[in-house]
């Protein structure tokens, strides 16, 4: 039955090396996302390409979306573009100033799917010569007002999501709803 629930992978943008849209598409580029469906869901899910899911009457036609289907090739490309290229023996990535593609993901421990999903991502962003390192949190603590998400003390951050009846999303995607000091770190 379609499900409401959905698994999301969130970027920090105060991360110097996020602030490059050319890093941010090549990560998404980089993930085969419907091999992951496929392989940990049996292909009974759907990849999303918009927080609205597909039939709500908000969804965009998907000739609308951008999309980023599995492309290893232009996610190479893209890092090759935005200066960061694979120097050393270990293939990850460098800028000239040796700012290294090296992440830490978080997630929440206790679900199993969610740490296959992880462990894809990490083979997936290592033949693009990213280097990500999984995270595993207590619900409670990732998630608590005074924690690494509502804190923006994390690179990148894997979570699952429940979607909403409205999906307008201004609560949640609006400028004013990224956490800081500025609002009490609410969000």
């Amino acid at each position: 039955l379609p499900s409401p629930n959905w698994e999301h992978l969130d970027f920090n943008l105060d991360v110097f090396q996020l602030q490059d849209p050319r890093v941010r598409r090549a990560i998404a580029l980089g993930f085969n996302r419907k091999a992951a469906a496929e392989a940990l869901f049996g292909g009974q899910v759907p990849v999303l390409d918009s927080w609205v899911l597909p039939g709500q009457a908000e969804a965009a036609p998907a000739d609308q979306l951008a999309r980023y289907d599995y492309n290893p090739d232009e996610a190479r490309r893209l890092l090759d573009e935005a200066g960061y290229l694979a120097a050393d023996p270990s293939g990850i990535r460098a800028s000239a100033e040796a700012i290294t593609l090296t992440f830490t993901l978080l997630t929440t421990e206790g679900a199993p799917i969610r740490k296959q999903i992880a462990q894809q991502f990490e083979q997936d962003m290592r033949a693009i010569g990213i280097e990500v390192q999984t995270q595993a949190l207590p619900p409670d603590a990732l998630f608590a007002p005074d924690g690494p998400l509502f804190q923006r003390q994390f690179d990148l951050v894997l979570f699952g999501w429940t979607a909403s009846a409205d999906p307008g999303g201004l609560l949640l995607w609006s400028c004013a709803a990224i956490p800081g000091p500025e609002n009490n770190f609410t969000g």
